[in-house]
C-alpha cells in the first residue's frame, strides 16, 4: 500500500483544499498510524472508541495509545459511531436519557484531533429493530440470526415530525425508529438543553478557544474513580476538561490551578463554586486564567 498511498498523496498535493482519510477498520493504532504522513494519507481512522466500554480508563488508554502511535508529526482523529457498528446512543445510552451521550460529545469535541460525527449522532438516534424480511445488508441476510447485519444503525435521518420524519416524500429503504416524532432535529433545535444544542455549544466553543482546536494534550492523574481529565494548551489559551463516566457526584482538586479555573461549559449547566464539583454524568470544560 505504501507506494499506492504515496502516489495518491502526490496527486492530491497538486490541488488546494484536499484531504484524504483512510478507513483502516481492522487495524491496530500502530498499523493505522503507518498509513499517515507527508507521503501517505493525511489521516487514518482509529476505531478503538467503537470497541470501548463506557469506562473512563478505557477511553483514556485508547487516546494515549493513539497519541503515542501517531507521534508529534501526525494528527489524531476520533469517532464514536459509523455505518458498521451499533450507534453510540445504543451502546452507551440510558433508555431515552441523553446525559451520558452529552459526556461522550464533550470528549469527542475537546480531544486533540479531528472529530468525526456520524449522521444522527448529534440528536442521539438509536439503532432500529428489524425483522428478517426488513434486512437489506447482504451479510445480515446470509448469516441471520447469528449476525443480523448492519442495517440497524443505517435508518433514515430524523429531521422533523412530518411524514417519514422529513427525510423524503417516498417510503425510505429502512423503517424509522419509533421515537422519530419527538427525537428529531426540529424538536431538539427548540429544546433548551437538548443533545443537539449541546453539540452546537461545543462546536462554538471549539471555534472560540484556540487550545481546543490546536493545543497540546496532557492527561491529569490522581482523579476520582470514573473521571477522565485532561488539559489542552496553546500559548496563553489553557483549558481543562473533566468527564464523569459515573452517575455519582465527584469532587476534583487540581493541584496548582483549581483556584484559577473558570467554568466555560457543562453538560448539566454551569455553576460557580470554589471546589470543582462534578455531577453524575457530567462533562465540564474549564478555562484556566493565566497568572
Amino acid at each position: 500500500m505504501v507506494d499506492a498511498l504515496s502516489e495518491i498523496r502526490r496527486i492530491l498535493d497538486k490541488y488546494e483544499d484536499t484531504y484524504a482519510v483512510g478507513e483502516t477498520f481492522l487495524s491496530t493504532p500502530n498499523k493505522a498510524a503507518q498509513y499517515c504522513g507527508e507521503e501517505a494519507l493525511h489521516q487514518a481512522f482509529n476505531f478503538k472508541f467503537l470497541e470501548s466500554a463506557w469506562r473512563a480508563p478505557r477511553f483514556g488508554q485508547a487516546t494515549k495509545d493513539w497519541e503515542k502511535a501517531l507521534g508529534r508529526r501526525n494528527w489524531p482523529n476520533y469517532v464514536l459511531s459509523n455505518h458498521d457498528v451499533p450507534r453510540a446512543a445504543s451502546r452507551y445510552g440510558d433508555s431515552e436519557n441523553d446525559e451520558r451521550l452529552k459526556v461522550a460529545a464533550t470528549m469527542l469535541l475537546t480531544l486533540r484531533g479531528t472529530p468525526f460525527i456520524y449522521y444522527g449522532e448529534e440528536i442521539g438516534m438509536r439503532d432500529i429493530h428489524l425483522k428478517k424480511d426488513h434486512i437489506l445488508d447482504p451479510v445480515g441476510r446470509y448469516y441471520w440470526p447469528f449476525y443480523k447485519g448492519r442495517d440497524r444503525c443505517r435508518a433514515p435521518m430524523q429531521w422533523d415530525a412530518s411524514s417519514h420524519s422529513g427525510f423524503s416524500e417516498g417510503k425510505p429503504w429502512l423503517p424509522l425508529h419509533p421515537n422519530w416524532p419527538y427525537r428529531n432535529v426540529e424538536s431538539q433545535y427548540r429544546q433548551q438543553g437538548s443533545l443537539l444544542n449541546c453539540y452546537k455549544e461545543l462546536l462554538s466553543l471549539r471555534r472560540q478557544v484556540p487550545a481546543l482546536r490546536q493545543g497540546d494534550i496532557s492527561f491529569i492523574n490522581d482523579l476520582p474513580a470514573g473521571v477522565l481529565g485532561y488539559e489542552r494548551k496553546l500559548g496563553s489559551s489553557h483549558a481543562v476538561i473533566l468527564l464523569n463516566f459515573t452517575k455519582t457526584g465527584k469532587t476534583v482538586y487540581l493541584q496548582g490551578i483549581s483556584g484559577k479555573c473558570k467554568p466555560l461549559f457543562s453538560t448539566r449547566g454551569v455553576t460557580a463554586s470554589g471546589d470543582i464539583k462534578l455531577r453524575g454524568d457530567e462533562g465540564l470544560v474549564l478555562m484556566v486564567n493565566p497568572d
